[in-house]
């Protein structure tokens, strides 16, 4: 946040009075979908099976077009759907039963504006407990009856004295005997074959009623096929080993959500109100209510501590391993965890507003912002299913011709439609970015999207704002110069009367001065109606106006040979000056200093050592101020006097060189740069609400250090996804080879996509570790 430009305080930023005025709050909105004006109710239902892009197509085909829903959201990691509806449009109990019709498991959890008489109930935890633990109980079961079944099945004619090699090698003449050993081993894969691929059915008839080819269709094909020309036995082993792929999927996904579901975890649900021993639910504790923490405690509200002082570890929220002491007036964020001291804090922040609650609902909306490779996945994807199906009837139709008996070639075909499962290609993407934002999100990293994680991952130069980003933003006076005629005190006080409505750091500053000052000679400020002048500073309303401002202001109100010159070169080259005068006279100056943020000259030296060859300031302070602090960084490109406009033409012309431009800010008048850049993040307390929305992610604990930090991790996560794909995309090629050689089965070839599937989970969860500095 730069000083004198269109939106400051001596320019008018964050003030009140402006509409891009900041609220103060830590920062952790992050833009993204928002309902429809048209909406009247918000339907949310969890989904159990909601664990892949297939699920999404096939809820989007059935629900989207339907009159009176507006949108849908989704929430891989929630497994959850929100659903935007109009007046007159379905109640939730409606939305589950479409929902049901397409072979999925829908849970109601909330009707969020209630026009809907049709909730059948909002599902609460216990709730979601039962609904999860029937799924798991149902999955463990149709496991267990398929695995014995296909057991019996293949061993059965070896009890009965059948030929067992042969039975076992379970090819279309193995059943062809005595019905007492044929009919109970088909008997057995059958109900294999109805316990584990029941549930594909309805999805399978759902996906072809919408047009959609997905796995469900290629594997009912493929199990019918088998069955078809006699593969009983495989048929069988086929359809229980993809039940067991579905459920390992499951839970390793399952993964990623105990991230969240962790992080939302440390907040205790209950408080201590102060001078109480008995605890209640924080649902029920409003701002500013004292509550007592004490050592051991984790902290279940932000707040600021107003009695006592301690150690405080916030390494689960930041990743900082070192703890912070905390005293009187400082901020305790919920889910730190308290040290050594009794403390009493005033909460700042009800229950799910914390800076804990919106670090998840970030998380939550920038896995829906779908990165630039998650859409090509998805067109190919689209594409690749299809024609595979077509490859498969053309080996069905054309081996014979080149000597294949007529069942060899549907077999071929069928092991090419298990094979075109595009779920470890279309998995591959969504888990891995998901890993590498809810990795971000532990250290205080808030990213918008796989997009984001993408770009971030090919930045080569690195431009900051000044004020509030690299420097504190805690601005002092360090000088109050008057002309000759003007006491110290008479240009303080005017000063202050201009810039009391402003909260900017800069008029915060003078008008603290004022006040400290004022403790010693008390008397009320004027009320002046004052008015902002873009990109000079502030002047009163009327003829000859008391004025204060940047150079600009100066030139336009004061011919320059009625400058004082004593006044004009006693400029300190660190310092930033604002100017006051009443019309065409300049009353005198006040310098005000700022310091660098402790971290940093690390986190520029870190830059470099990771390969940024350029960094650099765009700043609107003066240009020997910036300079100065450019020096003092080991940055030479360090310019000042710069008006928004010249801040975004500045990262255009980095562009144009070539450049992959991060750029990192924190004022409202750096949101047209942030914009502009190919990334950018903004600081998450210090930045205002214009900043947070055009970035691309938060630095929500104002850490520099993350910066070179997020640069690396995004490069892992990048590299993590660049191996997933070729995995994926190469071990299908690899079997699509063996299947038309004839040596692959259907059960190896489901077991080979089973393997890579989570061999791409388990190497895109590593996204969630990223290594610390």
């Amino acid at each position: 946040m730069e000083p004198h430009d269109p939106a400051c305080s001596a320019c008018g930023c964050g003030d009140p009075r402006s509409p891009l005025g900041g609220d103060g709050n830590d920062g952790l909105r992050i833009a993204g979908s928002s309902p429809s004006d048209r909406t009247v109710a918000t339907h949310r239902i969890r989904v159990a099976e909601l664990d892949c892009q297939e699920e999404i197509g096939l809820l989007r085909r059935q629900l989207g077009d339907r009159p009176g829903i507006v949108e849908l959201r989704f929430d891989l990691l929630d497994r959850r759907v929100d659903i935007d509806v109009a007046d007159g449009g379905p109640d939730s109990a409606q939305l589950a039963r479409l929902i049901r019709d397409i072979g999925l498991s829908p849970l109601i959890l909330a009707a969020a504006s209630s026009a809907d008489s049709g909730d059948s109930g909002s599902g609460d935890g216990a709730d979601e407990l039962l609904f999860e633990r029937r799924r798991a109980r149902r999955a463990a079961i149709v496991l267990i009856v398929g695995a014995a079944a296909n057991l019996f099945g293949l061993l059965w004619p070896l009890f009965a004295g059948s030929e067992g090699l042969a039975a076992l090698a379970h090819s279309a003449d193995s059943f062809r005997g005595e019905p007492s050993v044929v009919v109970p081993s088909l008997v057995a894969h059958l109900v294999a074959i109805v316990v584990c691929g029941l549930p594909l059915l309805p999805r399978a008839w759902a996906a072809i009623r919408l047009g959609r080819a997905d796995m469900n269709v290629l594997m009912t094909v493929a199990v019918a096929g088998a069955l078809a020309i006699g593969e009983w036995a495989e048929a069988g082993i086929v359809t229980w080993l993809f039940a067991l792929a579905l459920r390992l999927e499951q839970l390793s996904l399952g993964r990623a959500r105990d991230a969240i579901g962790r992080l939302m975890s440390l907040a205790p649900p209950v408080a201590r109100p102060a001078g109480s021993s008995a605890t209640v639910p924080i649902g029920r504790i409003a701002v500013g209510t004292a509550i007592d923490i004490l050592p051991g405690d984790r902290v279940p509200l932000d707040g600021r501590v107003v009695a006592g002082a301690t150690d405080i570890d916030r390494s689960a929220l930041t990743g900082e391993s070192r703890p912070i002491a905390c005293s009187v007036g400082d901020l305790i964020l919920a889910g730190s965890v308290n040290l050594t001291g009794d403390v009493t804090i005033e909460t700042t922040r009800v229950a799910g507003e914390t800076h804990l609650d919106r670090v998840a609902a970030a998380l939550r909306e920038a896995q829906q912002r779908r990165g630039r490779t998650e859409r090509w996945v998805d067109r190919f994807a689209a594409i690749y299913t299809p024609t595979v199906m077509g490859l498969s009837l053309l080996a069905a139709l054309l081996l014979p011709l080149a000597g294949r008996g007529p069942l060899d070639a549907i077999y071929v075909a069928l092991v090419l439609l298990v094979t075109a499962c595009p779920c470890a290609l279309v998995i591959s993407t969504p888990v891995t970015i998901v890993a590498s934002l809810a990795g971000a999100a532990r250290r205080g990293l808030i990213l918008r999207g796989g997009e984001a994680i993408e770009r971030l991952a090919k930045v080569d130069t690195v431009v900051f704002d000044k004020t509030g980003t690299l420097t504190t933003g805690a601005t002092r006076v360090a000088r109050v110069v008057p002309t000759s005629g003007t006491s110290e005190r008479d240009l303080l006080r005017l000063a202050a009367s201009l810039e009391v409505r402003s909260t900017h750091p800069l008029a915060a500053a003078i008008v603290s001065e004022e006040r400290n000052r004022a403790d010693r000679d008390p008397a009320p400020l004027p009320q002046l109606s004052t008015r902002i002048v873009p990109g000079a500073g502030i002047e009163q309303l009327g003829d000859d106006s008391s004025w204060i401002g940047n150079e600009r202001m100066l030139a336009s109100k004061v011919a320059a040979d009625r400058i004082d010159p004593t006044i004009a070169t006693t400029l300190e080259a660190a310092a930033t000056s604002v100017w006051i005068g009443k019309g065409s006279d300049l009353l005198g100056r006040i310098d005000l200093s700022d310091s660098l943020r402790p971290e940093a000259r690390a986190a520029v030296r870190r830059l470099a050592t990771i390969g940024i060859g350029r960094t650099g300031i765009l700043s609107g302070d003066r240009a020997s101020v910036v300079t100065s602090i450019g020096r003092e960084l080991g940055i030479d490109d360090a310019r000042g006097d710069l008006l928004p406009d010249d801040k975004v033409q500045a990262i255009e012309r980095l562009r144009g060189q070539g450049a992959v431009v991060l750029m990192v800010g924190d004022g409202a008048n750096d949101a047209a740069a942030l914009a502009a850049a190919d990334v950018s993040l903004a600081m998450g307390r210090s930045g205002t609400d214009l900043a947070r929305s055009a970035a691309d992610g938060v630095l929500a604990h104002d850490d520099l250090r993350r910066i070179p930090w997020a640069l690396l991790h995004a490069r892992r996560g990048r590299s993590i996804l660049i191996q997933n794909l070729t995995a994926a995309i190469a071990s299908k090629g690899l079997f699509f080879a063996l299947a038309l050689a004839g040596y692959s089965t259907l059960w190896l070839a489901i077991l080979a996509d089973t393997g890579v599937s989570l061999a791409v989970i388990a190497n895109g969860l590593r996204g969630l570790g990223g290594r610390d500095e």
